[in-house]
């Protein structure tokens, strides 16, 4: 991939559209990117990557931080790269989120976020997700992997350089993705550890299965079963010893059962013959109860015989009242018509209370009808005009609150106003903090670099020796050479002290601007505000009309709360007119219809009376031909005649069968005795005071062979389910030793814990081979800066057995054939060995990326530290990477390297922003 121009426009420090012409500066060799600090020259490297993937070369800063505070509010903020991939051309502009002023109207809105991808073939892509997909095919690098590879930042490859083994496994875990080795190295541990405590778990189990094994102190397994809990015995012997208790137990309760099952057969007998001894008792005792009962049911006859007579003498009465059941049933159906005729007359009276009621009640209905169709009629007359009273309200709270809406959009821009200007004020105490720093800092700097340039000669000649010529004067003896005083401040510190100075500088300058640009903005809407306040009547500054648009907002929605409690109550008296006016129709037909039902009443009384006296007549004719008052007391006569003929027969009945079922009685209870005294000559006598104590013996002797037998199988059960338990516990633990032998050796060599072997972990095993091939790359570039010098080795053993090993670098010094640390280099040495260390890890990385080549890098600062030879060394191995139709760019504000390299883009800074010059 070639950048071919680049525009920036409000992006960073460049205020308007800046253009990048790449095709300038050719398409191979070197070329200076360069400025004062803070001028943006980084940022052009930033615009690349936001035109690419949305984001810019540092996680710091977010798309929505890049619009150019030195920018003016109507200029757009965009990037636009065109850039060429295998000999094809492609377009892409992205545009972030950012404030800018409303096209109608006044005061800011929100620019969306724009993408556009011009493909060769002409096709536009506009959608985020779909540009950024696209972008990574064309390239083939994901954003990571094309800042590791365009962009050579010095300071972070130095950290690389001096890192532990531990350090540089986290840089190179994030460059390589190893994180799934190091994953996979927990996972092994995990797994070995989970192994360890289930291994141990099952052996803790184990014995506290054995510690539950019971044995007497008289079993001759005692001695082995202590030694078992104490952990003295091996497993294959405590189950063995176990055995034997077992078996011993099952002997014996297999005896004890023999026994009581003798016993059982003789209580059988024993029970038997007790059985018979309490059956003759009881048949004996049956006997003599019978004899007594006998007695007693013989005495019960005399009187129910005495019963029987008198019954049969009452019942001679049934034939008379027979004789009167018949007369009086020939008389009911005369009843039956007079009780038809005085039902007839109740419900022609009632018929005539109800209609006569109905017709009263009508002629409330229709009175009062007409006094409400009146009144209704009335009130429809005094609500004709509330439509028009509606239509003057709505009219008036229209007005009112177009009035209240602009007094609000204007009191709405004092209050931004107001906090725009509060922020100003806040931005400007800063500002002027930063800039009594930066001159502090800039003073600072210069007194150390004036001390430092006064001491130089003292620091030249601390490197003097005996018999080697003077860099100065060329003499090789030194009678008096200058000394160094205790106060000169180091290298280190002025460049602190330089650094410390202009990043305050740089900070006071943004700030500085920032603070020009609210104002400029904080103006226009003062301006804004006044011209606004004069169109709606009110010639007062910003401060006085606040307070009055406030008043006036207040009365005015006082006014039109008023105004909707009038329209609410107009609303409901223009449904009412609408309700009476469907109303009175329906309530005078009502009155019709009263009208109607009520002469239809008067003719039915009329009617219904006429009927009622006709029926009175027929009534009391009929009532003079019955004995009875009416049917009901002459049923209820004829009702106690059946009963009592009835109870008479009844009576007759149960006494005859009291009687018969009496005399049945003794006869059974007869029969009963003689089958008894039959029985008792036929039983045996046996002596149950003897059988009872026999059983009593036997019973105790049975119950203590069953104590003793339940003691033994209650020991046996629970030796039986231990036994059981160690055994598949057994087999269980053997396949848990095999899974924690396999998993601790596994994890043992992927976390790199081997007794005795170094401490090379999985991870850092594969981070080893792709820093043989970093470190391989990096020597061809440190070897050609050092003049063959210095070369990089990894470092193959640890000082000891114990720390992580396996990622540290040793230095191989070819002039006296020593290896010492990398961190004994000086600031140059380390800046060339850093330098080529990150140029190899940016072929290494391009390697792993598929051989992906960028036809465009960018080298970041660090050329400061480095003397003429060694930045001439340092730029011909820089210049190796531009061969082949590859173009390197140095970020850089070294004075020397403006002589060094002829093509150069020189970036200018002011107080209105960045500007960007090539020279080719």
């Amino acid at each position: 991939m070639r950048p071919v121009e680049l525009k920036m426009s409000a992006f960073g420090p460049y205020a308007d559209c800046t253009v990048i012409d790449f095709d300038r500066l050719g398409k191979s060799g070197l070329y200076l990117i360069t400025g004062d600090t803070g001028a943006g020259k980084t940022t052009i490297f930033d615009g690349i990557v936001y035109a690419l993937y949305g984001e810019t070369s540092s996680d710091d800063r977010t798309p929505d931080m890049l619009r150019s505070k030195y920018a003016k509010a109507q200029t757009p903020t965009y990037v636009q790269l065109h850039f060429r991939c295998k000999n094809k051309d492609y377009r892409i502009r992205r545009s972030p989120e950012y404030m800018r002023p409303k096209k109608s109207g006044d005061g800011f809105t929100k620019a969306a976020a724009e993408y556009e991808l011009i493909l060769p073939d002409g096709s536009v892509i506009t959608k985020k997700n779909d540009v950024n997909e696209k972008i990574g095919e064309i390239i083939g690098l994901n954003r990571d992997q094309f800042m590791q590879i365009a962009m050579i930042a010095q300071g972070d490859f130095k950290k690389l350089l001096l890192s532990s083994t531990d350090e540089r496994k986290k840089i190179f875990r994030q460059i390589f993705n190893t994180v799934n080795y190091a994953a996979l190295q927990r996972n092994l541990k995990d797994e070995y550890l989970n192994a360890k405590h289930m291994l141990d778990d099952a052996n803790k189990s184990i014995q506290q299965y054995i510690n539950g094994i019971i044995c007497d102190e008289n079993c001759n397994q005692y001695f082995a079963v202590q030694k078992a809990k104490k952990g003295e015995l091996s497993l294959s012997e405590t189950t063995d010893a176990l055995e034997r208790i077992i078996s011993k137990d099952q002997i014996m309760i297999n005896d004890i059962t023999e026994k009581i099952t003798d016993i059982d057969k003789k209580l059988e007998t024993i029970n038997t013959d007790l059985g018979k001894a309490e059956e003759y008792r009881k048949t004996e005792k049956a006997a003599q109860a019978i004899d007594i009962k006998i007695k007693e049911e013989k005495e019960k006859l005399a009187p129910l015989s005495d019963k029987v007579d008198k019954a049969k003498t009452d019942f001679e009465e049934t034939h008379a009242i027979n004789s009167e059941t018949g007369k009086l049933e020939s008389e009911m159906p005369e009843y039956e018509k007079h009780d038809k005729l005085i039902t007839e007359l109740i419900s022609i009276e009632k018929t005539i209370k109800n209609e006569k009621d109905r017709n009263d009640n009508l002629n409330k209905k229709l009175n009062d009808g007409k006094i409400l169709l009146e009144s209704i009629k009335k009130e429809k007359t005094s609500l004709e005009n509330v439509s028009e009273e509606k239509l003057k309200a709505q009219t008036k709270k229209s007005e009112d609150e177009k009035r209240q809406a602009s007094l609000k959009s204007i009191l709405k821009m004092i209050e931004e106003y107001k906090n725009d200007a509060e922020n100003l004020k806040t931005e400007r105490q800063n500002c002027d903090e930063v800039i009594d720093l930066a001159q502090s800092l800039s003073k600072r700097y210069n007194e150390l670099n004036s001390a430092f340039l006064r001491e130089q000669a003292g620091i030249l000649a601390e490197g003097l020796e005996d018999s080697k010529p003077c860099p100065v004067c060329g003499s090789t003896i030194h009678p008096s050479p200058a000394k160094k005083s205790s106060q000169a401040p180091s290298e280190k510190q002025i460049n602190d002290a330089k650094k410390s100075a202009e990043t305050a500088q740089k900070k006071a300058n943004d700030l500085s601007s920032q603070c020009a640009s609210l104002q400029g903005l904080l103006d226009g809407k003062k301006d804004l505000i006044i011209k606004t306040l004069k169109e709606n009547g009110m010639d007062k500054g910003i401060d006085e009309a606040a307070p009055l648009i406030e008043k006036s907002i207040t009365q005015i929605k006082d006014r039109i709360t008023l105004l909707d409690e009038e329209i609410t109550a107009l609303d409901k008296k223009i449904k009412r007119k609408e309700e009476l006016e469907s109303l009175i129709p329906k309530k005078q037909d009502a009155l019709d219809l009263l009208i109607e039902d009520l002469n239809t009443s008067s003719n039915l009384l009329t009617e219904k009376s006429a009927v009622r006296s006709q029926l009175i007549k027929q009534a009391d004719e009929h009532k003079n031909k019955l004995r009875f008052e009416n049917r009901t007391k002459a049923a209820e006569h004829l009702e106690f005649l059946k009963n009592k003929a009835e109870n008479l027969k009844s009576a007759l009945e149960k006494t005859q069968k009291d009687f018969d079922t009496q005399k049945e009685t003794v006869e059974s209870l007869i029969g009963q005795k003689k089958q008894l005294d039959s029985q008792l000559s036929d039983s045996e006598k046996f002596d149950e005071t003897k059988l009872d104590e026999e059983k009593t013996k036997l019973t105790l002797e049975k119950n203590s062979l069953r104590d003793e037998r339940d003691s033994i199988n209650s020991r046996y059960s629970s030796n039986s389910s231990t036994l059981d338990s160690i055994s598949k516990k057994k087999n269980e633990i053997t396949k848990l030793e095999k899974r924690y032998t396999l998993t601790k050796s596994v994890s043992d060599t992927a976390n790199g814990d081997i007794s005795g072997k170094e401490k090379i972990t999985l991870e850092a095993y594969i981070q080893m081979t792709y820093f043989d091939r970093i470190i391989a790359r990096a020597n061809t570039r440190l070897l050609m800066m050092t003049e063959n010098q210095y070369e990089m080795i990894r470092r193959s053993e640890t000082d000891n057995k114990r720390s992580q090993s396996g990622l540290d670098i040793d230095i191989i010094d070819h002039y006296n054939g020593s290896k010492r640390s990398v961190s004994t280099l000086s600031g140059g040495e380390t800046f060339k060995a850093s330098l080529a260390l990150a140029l190899g890890l940016s072929d290494e990385v391009q390697s792993a990326a598929g051989g992906i080549r960028l036809d465009t890098m960018f080298v970041d600062e660090g050329f400061g530290t480095l003397d003429d030879e060694s930045l001439k060394n340092a730029i011909n191995a820089l210049a190796t990477l531009s061969e082949g139709n590859r173009l390197v760019g140095i970020i850089s504000h070294v004075g020397e390297l403006k002589e060094k390299i002829d093509r150069q883009i020189v970036i200018k800074k002011d107080r209105s922003g960045s500007r960007a010059e090539i020279i080719s």
